[in-house]
């Protein structure tokens, strides 16, 4: 959902160092590095330029496949000079038409917008390959199965655009609440000479708020509904601590019926997995009230769009269902 440029530039050198972390790599720091590189003699693991005293030193830089750079799918071309201090970029059409020579020297994919797609055949012509690092937060889109039974590593930027989401939360919940996109329209249109007075929609302040996985985002979102002094119920798998409810004044749900039905804005936060696929359908929207507004940050397959048309449409939320 999020394309902005400026976060997708500073995902980037946050990615680099993920693959130093032991959070991304379950290991120990610098492992990707001793991975990556081959061992002719000692370096310095935890420089920030290792690349470039690599080359310093005559050593080849790690070799990383992408897709390409630029374009819709490639590589932002003001990202290149940054990660060319640090890899030897490879993109898919220079290793395709040089595979013999390319195919044992890659050892990372570095993935943007989903791309280059990483299937078996990829896996079984790259020998030593150790990680495929993922420009974003989701993983969804990668078979973690299949990687790592060829033991590949995964490393993504969890949390490089947490506070631009939790933005985008608490923009949409303004904007569907006050009908923004509608009075724009109206704004603009030629034919409009007057708003109407009830048109103005629903108050935020003193609302309640139910967040489903609040997490890392879905907190940043609480802290933002409380500076609009909303009643802010939470689900999760586990209760976060005292201060950190108290903090916002966040009150846990054990069940999500409860903040579903209690709730005047459900607001989704949740990590995609097969247990959260279409985790709000029919039953789910038919708790909430027929003025509540559900606000999906997540993955898109977070709800049944089928069952959200029909139930809306049942409950007259509008004229017309959406699409």
């Amino acid at each position: 959902m999020l394309g902005a440029r400026a976060a997708a530039i500073a995902a980037v050198p946050r990615w680099c160092r993920a693959l130093r972390s032991s959070a991304a790599l379950g290991g120990s720091r610098n492992l990707v590095w001793k991975m990556l590189r081959k061992k002719k003699k000692k370096f310095w693991y935890d420089s920030p330029t290792l690349g470039s005293k690599l080359a310093m030193e005559g050593q080849e830089l790690p070799y990383v496949l992408i897709d390409c750079i630029g374009g819709k799918h490639g590589v932002y071309e003001d990202h290149v000079e940054f990660l060319e201090k640090h890899f030897h970029l490879i993109s898919m059409k220079e290793y395709l038409e040089n595979k013999k020579p390319l195919s044992e020297k890659i050892r990372a994919i570095y993935m943007w917008y989903h791309k280059p797609v990483i299937n078996e055949e990829l896996l079984q012509s790259l020998p030593n390959l150790k990680i495929v690092a993922s420009s974003g937060v989701g993983i969804d889109h990668l078979d973690l199965h299949l990687l790592s039974s060829y033991g590949v590593k995964v490393a993504n930027t969890p949390f490089a655009v947490s506070t631009d989401t939790a933005d985008f939360g608490m923009a949409l919940m303004l904007a569907s609440s006050r009908r923004l996109v509608e009075g724009y329209q109206m704004a603009v249109s030629p034919d409009e000479e007057y708003f109407p007075a009830d048109w103005l929609g629903a108050e935020v302040s003193g609302a309640t708020l139910g967040i489903v996985g609040m997490g890392t985002i879905g907190y940043k979102v609480a802290q933002r509904a409380k500076a609009f002094e909303m009643k802010i119920l939470y689900h999760n798998r586990n209760q976060r601590n005292r201060e950190e409810e108290s903090a916002v004044g966040a009150v846990y749900c054990k069940k999500i019926d409860d903040l579903l039905q209690q709730s005047d804005f459900v607001l989704l936060s949740v990590t995609l997995t097969p247990q959260t696929h279409k985790l709000i359908g029919k039953r789910g929207l038919e708790l909430m009230k027929p003025t509540a507004t559900l606000i999906n940050i997540s993955r898109g397959r977070m709800h049944n769009k089928q069952n959200c048309i029909m139930v809306c449409w049942h409950k007259k939320s509008w004229e017309n269902p959406p699409l």
